[in-house]
């Protein structure tokens, strides 16, 4: 067994902070907040395997929008840190007329930044509101 340095803590703290941070933002429905949080050169997929959206210019309508759909999500396992610079998370992401379950993960760079936001999910991942078929979760309990 490997016990972790100090410095090893103090980087999964910061990058669950840095995405606790994305997250709070999220909720709050700041999109100004969220566009903050990221590089000016950063990239959106979402879901993975689609568009990749680059620059804040592509991003800020992307999440304006999702604002504007009453978006909040809720954490369904902690936030884990990775061994780089990344931070991932399982959530349910809940919009006016669906919802979705989502692992996202997040990269930062030097400054804190996000560079990258990838989130994973598919077509049984997503329940329309009022649709009588469940939500197919990936995530074991």
């Amino acid at each position: 067994m490997t016990v972790k340095r100090a410095s090893d803590r103090s980087r999964d703290a910061r990058l669950k902070a840095l995405a606790e941070r994305y997250l709070a933002a999220l909720n709050r429905g700041d999109a100004d907040a969220v566009l903050a949080l990221f590089h000016l050169n950063a990239t959106v997929e979402d879901p993975v395997g689609g568009t990749q959206l680059r620059g804040l210019t592509e991003i800020e309508p992307f999440y304006r929008r999702a604002m504007a759909r009453g978006l909040r999500v809720e954490l369904e396992a902690p936030i884990r840190a990775s061994h780089g610079d990344c931070a991932a998370y399982a959530m349910r992401v809940v919009l006016a007329d669906m919802t979705l379950r989502v692992i996202g993960v997040l990269a930062f760079d030097d400054e804190d930044l996000i560079t990258e936001m990838r989130a994973y999910h598919g077509p049984s991942d997503v329940k329309a509101h009022g649709a009588d078929e469940q939500v197919s979760s990936k995530i074991a309990t």
